[in-house]
């Protein structure tokens, strides 16, 4: 029979999905996760597995906690709404006024690819196609509702979007004083502007 954990395992897990998120995969060990818990590595093993184990339950976590805010905004698929996940995605501060770490966790993954593991990389893999299929479908719906020109390839342009955003985040950890990020977001925003039939949609 199993034992009662005497710790919420959602909550620990959301303290360790930090830690590796400042840090990175390779600088982070079980003693930061020791100190960052309160938990001892013994608990740690045997709740979550090692640090590899521990790491794919990260992702996936923030998988789903960043497909949440994705589809929360975007309740109303409309090309505003598109946009505003981008710059959700890029902006620091939480509703309780909490910083986010730099960057992304996934992102933060991607360029550690070498010291990861095989299901690290199709957790990645299966985040940033998420993120390129929710865009591609508004995009659709839009284009459909002739919001956006007939002209516009949906495939391309939500793949553009999703690189943007990406080469974005991964600025954001270099230039903390943000100006390079802003000029990515305004550009990504003028070229959705762009693609509208009416401009004034995102002006």
């Amino acid at each position: 029979m199993p034992r009662n954990r005497s710790f919420n395992e959602e909550e620990v897990l959301y303290k360790i999905m930090w830690t590796f998120w400042e840090q990175g995969y390779e600088a982070t060990n079980l003693g930061h996760l020791e100190a960052v818990t309160s938990l001892p590595r013994t608990s740690l093993y045997n709740a979550f597995g090692n640090k590899a184990d521990i790491f794919a339950q990260i992702l996936s976590l923030y998988h789903r906690v960043m497909e949440g805010h994705f589809a929360e905004i975007t309740a109303k698929p409309t090309m505003d709404s598109l946009v505003s996940v981008f710059e959700a995605m890029l902006d620091r501060q939480n509703e309780e006024g909490k910083k986010f770490p730099l960057g992304c966790l996934m992102v933060g993954a991607a360029s550690q690819r070498s010291v990861l593991e095989e299901r690290h990389i199709e957790l990645v893999h299966s985040y940033r196609s998420m993120l390129v299929s929710r865009a591609h479908d508004i995009l659709k719906i839009n284009q459909e509702a002739g919001e956006i020109n007939a002209n516009i390839n949906v495939a391309e342009s939500a793949e553009f979007l999703v690189c943007v955003a990406w080469g974005a985040l991964l600025t954001q950890c270099i230039d903390t004083g943000g100006s390079s990020v802003q000029s990515a977001v305004a550009t990504l925003k003028q070229t959705c502007i762009n693609w509208c039939t009416s401009p004034s949609v995102l002006a």
